[in-house]
């Protein structure tokens, strides 16, 4: 898929002579023989495959619900299920102060007093 970065093959006039044709490689194909056929993606080919990507993208949000409901019932069936949540809401609690640590001493390398 070609990138917003991305370049595809364009024959360009430059302004000093306008009757000169320069090729701007966008395929390696062409980065190596200039005469060789283009291997780029068409725009319709790239809209195809963003709407795939798109599609696959907006379905993400229902697997990841469907296997936190899975996760929550197999926790739930556990036999200690009570002591599983605590350890995940401590270890939560511990990532949380972690993370705030981590945040004051970068502020404080930023604006030493």
């Amino acid at each position: 898929m070609t990138g917003p970065r991305e370049l595809r093959c364009a024959w360009i006039a430059p302004s000093e002579d306008p009757n000169t044709r320069l090729l701007v490689p966008g395929c390696m194909e062409r980065v190596q023989d200039w005469e060789a056929p283009c291997t780029c993606k068409t725009t319709a080919e790239e809209v195809t495959e963003l709407e795939e990507r798109l599609t696959e993208l907006k379905a993400e949000p229902d697997r990841q619900e469907d296997r936190y409901h899975a996760l929550v019932a197999a926790v739930g069936q556990h036999h200690d299920a009570a002591a599983l949540h605590q350890q995940a809401a401590e270890n939560f609690r511990e990532r949380r102060r972690m993370k705030a640590a981590v945040r004051h001493e970068n502020a404080s390398k930023e604006n030493p007093s």
